[in-house]
Protein backbone atom coordinates (compact mmCIF):
# COMPACT_ATOMS: atom_id res chain seq x y z
CA UNK A 1 0.00 0.00 0.00
CA UNK A 2 2.67 2.25 0.63
CA UNK A 3 4.12 1.78 -2.55
CA UNK A 4 0.92 2.71 -4.47
CA UNK A 5 0.44 5.88 -1.95
CA UNK A 6 4.52 6.76 -3.46
CA UNK A 7 4.18 5.77 -6.71
CA UNK A 8 0.76 8.10 -6.71
CA UNK A 9 1.99 10.79 -4.62
CA UNK A 10 5.87 11.98 -4.35
CA UNK A 11 7.39 9.95 -7.14
CA UNK A 12 4.62 10.85 -8.97
CA UNK A 13 7.07 13.56 -11.44
CA UNK A 14 9.69 10.53 -11.35
CA UNK A 15 7.37 7.92 -12.74
CA UNK A 16 6.63 10.56 -15.39
CA UNK A 17 10.01 11.36 -16.19
CA UNK A 18 10.98 7.84 -16.84
CA UNK A 19 7.56 7.43 -19.20
CA UNK A 20 8.77 10.59 -21.31
CA UNK A 21 12.77 9.68 -21.47
CA UNK A 22 11.35 6.13 -23.16
CA UNK A 23 9.14 8.30 -25.09
CA UNK A 24 11.22 10.50 -26.65
CA UNK A 25 13.30 7.24 -27.30
CA UNK A 26 10.39 5.76 -29.30
CA UNK A 27 9.42 8.51 -30.97
CA UNK A 28 13.36 8.73 -32.22
CA UNK A 29 12.75 5.50 -33.62
CA UNK A 30 9.95 6.34 -35.38
CA UNK A 31 11.33 9.22 -36.67
CA UNK A 32 14.38 7.15 -38.37
CA UNK A 33 11.68 4.44 -39.52
CA UNK A 34 9.84 7.30 -41.36
CA UNK A 35 12.93 8.75 -42.51
CA UNK A 36 14.13 4.83 -43.83
CA UNK A 37 10.14 4.25 -45.62
CA UNK A 38 10.61 7.63 -46.97
CA UNK A 39 14.38 6.91 -48.77
CA UNK A 40 13.51 3.41 -49.62
CA UNK A 41 10.58 4.96 -52.03
CA UNK A 42 12.84 7.54 -53.37
CA UNK A 43 15.49 6.57 -56.43
CA UNK A 44 19.20 6.75 -56.86
CA UNK A 45 22.36 5.77 -55.32
CA UNK A 46 22.28 8.30 -52.63
CA UNK A 47 18.52 7.45 -51.42
CA UNK A 48 20.00 3.70 -51.42
CA UNK A 49 22.96 4.71 -49.03
CA UNK A 50 20.61 6.89 -47.39
CA UNK A 51 17.63 4.00 -46.61
CA UNK A 52 21.01 1.84 -45.83
CA UNK A 53 22.65 3.84 -43.33
CA UNK A 54 18.91 4.65 -41.76
CA UNK A 55 18.42 1.03 -41.42
CA UNK A 56 21.47 0.57 -39.64
CA UNK A 57 20.48 3.65 -37.19
CA UNK A 58 17.00 2.16 -37.36
CA UNK A 59 18.88 -1.14 -35.55
CA UNK A 60 21.07 0.92 -33.16
CA UNK A 61 18.06 2.97 -31.56
CA UNK A 62 15.74 -0.74 -31.69
CA UNK A 63 19.20 -1.63 -29.00
CA UNK A 64 18.84 1.28 -27.26
CA UNK A 65 14.96 1.30 -26.57
CA UNK A 66 14.98 -2.46 -25.59
CA UNK A 67 17.69 -1.27 -22.89
CA UNK A 68 16.09 2.00 -22.00
CA UNK A 69 12.52 -0.21 -21.82
CA UNK A 70 14.20 -3.06 -19.56
CA UNK A 71 15.77 -0.77 -17.23
CA UNK A 72 12.97 1.30 -16.66
CA UNK A 73 10.79 -1.57 -16.19
CA UNK A 74 12.55 -2.36 -13.18
CA UNK A 75 12.85 1.64 -12.27
CA UNK A 76 9.66 1.66 -11.95
CA UNK A 77 9.72 -0.61 -9.27
CA UNK A 78 12.50 0.94 -7.37
CA UNK A 79 11.10 3.68 -7.83
CA UNK A 80 7.52 3.32 -6.15
CA UNK A 81 8.62 0.82 -3.24
CA UNK A 82 11.86 3.06 -1.99
CA UNK A 83 10.62 6.38 -3.35
CA UNK A 84 13.83 7.24 -4.89
CA UNK A 85 14.34 9.70 -8.25
CA UNK A 86 14.46 8.45 -11.68
CA UNK A 87 18.17 8.27 -12.25
CA UNK A 88 19.41 6.89 -8.43
CA UNK A 89 16.97 3.61 -9.78
CA UNK A 90 18.24 3.58 -12.73
CA UNK A 91 21.91 3.26 -11.11
CA UNK A 92 20.28 0.93 -8.79
CA UNK A 93 18.56 -1.26 -11.71
CA UNK A 94 22.37 -1.21 -13.23
CA UNK A 95 24.06 -2.44 -9.96
CA UNK A 96 21.42 -5.42 -9.57
CA UNK A 97 22.16 -6.16 -13.15
CA UNK A 98 26.23 -6.05 -12.52
CA UNK A 99 25.89 -8.48 -9.57
CA UNK A 100 22.94 -10.81 -10.98
CA UNK A 101 23.16 -10.05 -14.61
CA UNK A 102 22.23 -13.56 -16.19
CA UNK A 103 19.64 -14.21 -13.72
CA UNK A 104 17.73 -11.05 -14.07
CA UNK A 105 17.67 -11.63 -17.58
CA UNK A 106 16.71 -15.40 -17.25
CA UNK A 107 14.19 -14.35 -15.33
CA UNK A 108 12.66 -11.39 -17.02
CA UNK A 109 12.39 -13.48 -20.01
CA UNK A 110 10.24 -16.02 -18.33
CA UNK A 111 7.85 -13.42 -16.54
CA UNK A 112 7.43 -11.97 -20.33
CA UNK A 113 6.42 -15.46 -21.71
CA UNK A 114 4.27 -16.02 -18.91
CA UNK A 115 2.46 -12.55 -19.24
CA UNK A 116 2.01 -13.30 -22.62
CA UNK A 117 0.40 -17.00 -22.35
CA UNK A 118 -1.79 -14.75 -19.88
CA UNK A 119 -3.21 -12.78 -22.74
CA UNK A 120 -3.74 -16.36 -24.78
CA UNK A 121 -5.42 -17.84 -22.27
CA UNK A 122 -7.63 -14.81 -20.70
Amino acid sequence: MGALRRALTTSAGAIAGVSCVVGFVRFVTFLIWAARKAAEKAHGRAAKAEACLLSCLQWLMACVKSVVEFISDYAYVYIATRGDPWWPSAVAVRQLLRKHGLTALVADRLTARRRSAEHLVA
